[in-house]
């Protein structure tokens, strides 16, 4: 990855491959959606986290609270590490860290 862009998945023959997204074109407003389970959450974190790392401020509407977890590292000990650890070496991401991002919360209710 770059400077200039933010990674987005794996694509390519098995999405093995890296893909990304550059910070010019991620000057607007977007939306990701589809039916359950197709990844809607795993993609609005990845660019979240992406977007925050390089410094753009992220508004993220998440009526469930599914996003919150950005605000707490992720546990290498946890039992999905080694999955995390194999996918980002298949699709050539290499060593990743676990952190968390700083984030605000919003409660409309008073809550």
């Amino acid at each position: 990855m770059t400077d200039s862009a933010v990674f987005v998945g794996g694509g390519g023959e098995g999405y093995a491959e890296p893909r990304e997204l550059l910070l010019r074109y991620a000057n607007r407003h977007g939306l990701v959606a589809g039916a359950t389970g197709t990844g809607k959450t795993v993609t609005l974190q990845i660019l979240a986290e992406g977007l925050s790392a390089a410094g753009v401020p992220v508004f993220v509407a998440d009526a469930k609270g599914d996003l919150s977890g950005l605000a707490e590292p992720g546990d290498p000990a946890g039992k999905a590490a080694g999955a995390l650890a194999e996918r980002a070496r298949q699709i050539g991401l290499g060593e990743f860290d676990y952190r968390g991002f700083p984030c605000v919360f919003w409660d409309l209710f008073g809550r």
